[in-house]
């Protein structure tokens, strides 16, 4: 997680697992870390989620991704750039 505005104040980062490379709280939600003391301008933190997958989930290809400030709690100049999938993941 990078923040590349000014200070920002607590947030969460939320994992979700997707059928394409485009990540939004529409896809299946599987865990999150909350930012309590926020993130100061320019800095960067590496994050290790632990995450749930449903056990409902159907077999198949997925993208693993994460958006910053997923709740909008945060007011930004910029609200486009906080979703980012990542490598894709194989559940059987």
């Amino acid at each position: 997680v990078k923040n590349q505005g000014g200070k920002a104040g607590p947030f969460y980062v939320r994992i979700y697992l997707s059928t394409d490379a485009t990540i939004t709280t529409g896809d299946t939600y599987i865990g999150y870390y909350y930012f309590s003391s926020g993130l100061a301008s320019g800095a960067q933190q590496t994050l290790n989620i632990t995450g749930t997958v449903p056990v409902s989930i159907f077999p198949r290809t997925y993208y693993i991704g994460a958006i910053a400030d997923a709740t909008g709690i945060v007011a930004e100049s910029n609200e486009t750039n906080n979703a980012l999938a990542g490598n894709q993941i194989t559940i059987k």
